[in-house]
């Protein structure tokens, strides 16, 4: 249902693999989604999610440094959590809900990147920062760019991918 499986006819079930393009898509529906989440987030959360989402992007910047991508992974879906049901649109959270199980695949690929966890933990914490400051209009566009970096290095990561499996 999620799209991570692709049943191939007399070959049986075979792990779904991103191509640029649909990653490119996603990452852009993701900058929008998540912009509004935002907004939805400054307009509604509870002082209480405020501050779960402060301890998140926290979390966030404590495994930067980690060795273990898990951690990272884990850390993020935390916040996202958080500011998901923090944004009060049960429509909006069930439309991202569809959309994670590829973002995870994409995250993964973007947070392995060298430096690149360290950024996105900066990057949170300045939408953090706009949200405990009552600026929708900050914080949405702080969530975009974070979205966008992360697209940048997803994409050239996987565009890298594909010209290595084409030259083999």
């Amino acid at each position: 249902a999620e799209g991570l499986v692709t049943v191939v006819p007399q070959r049986g079930a075979i792990v779904t693999t991103l191509t640029a393009e649909d990653a490119a898509d996603i990452y852009e529906m993701r900058a929008s989604l998540e912009a509004l989440a935002v907004q939805r987030f400054v307009q509604r959360a509870t002082p209480e999610q405020v501050a779960e989402l402060r301890v998140a992007v926290d979390e966030i910047a404590r495994t930067a440094d980690s060795s273990d991508p898990l951690d990272q992974l884990q850390a993020k879906d935390r916040f996202y959590e958080v500011l998901f049901r923090g944004c009060g649109s049960e429509p909006l959270q069930q439309t991202l809900a569809g959309l994670q199980a590829r973002v995870r695949l994409l995250r993964a690929t973007s947070l392995a990147e060298a430096g690149r966890p360290a950024q996105a933990a900066a990057e949170l914490s300045a939408v953090v920062d706009a949200v405990e400051a009552g600026d929708a209009e900050r914080a949405a566009a702080a969530c975009a760019a974070h979205v966008q970096n992360a697209s940048r290095t997803a994409l050239a990561r996987l565009r890298a991918e594909a010209e290595e499996k084409a030259g083999d």
